[in-house]
């Protein structure tokens, strides 16, 4: 039925599943709250690199519109290392790391 649907039919593994759909993307691999302040009720979505075609999960950060217009203004330096921070840590505990 269609509640199976919902719950079965989500995320990478589905067959429908593409990863231009950013904010999907985002808050399927990102809890849906901000990394600075953890706002809940309205979350934005980042690409990290400004590059709106890069869709990675390492790209994509959520963040509340404040913190969101605070990177794109002359107090970037406020949010930008708890933005940095946040992924690294993230990129660390969900990518494979690779012996060389």
């Amino acid at each position: 039925t269609g509640c199976s649907n919902t719950l079965f039919r989500r995320g990478p593994n589905n067959g429908n599943w593409s990863n231009k759909q950013y904010r999907s993307t985002c808050f399927h691999y990102h809890d849906k709250k901000c990394v600075v302040c953890e706002e809940v009720n309205i979350v934005e979505v980042h690409h990290i690199d400004e590059n709106h075609d890069n869709n990675e999960p390492n790209n994509l950060v959520p963040l509340c519109p404040t913190h969101h217009q605070y990177f794109h203004s002359r107090f970037r330096y406020l949010v930008e290392p708890l933005i940095t921070s946040y992924i690294k840590k993230w990129s660390q505990q969900n990518i494979p790391q690779t012996n060389p």
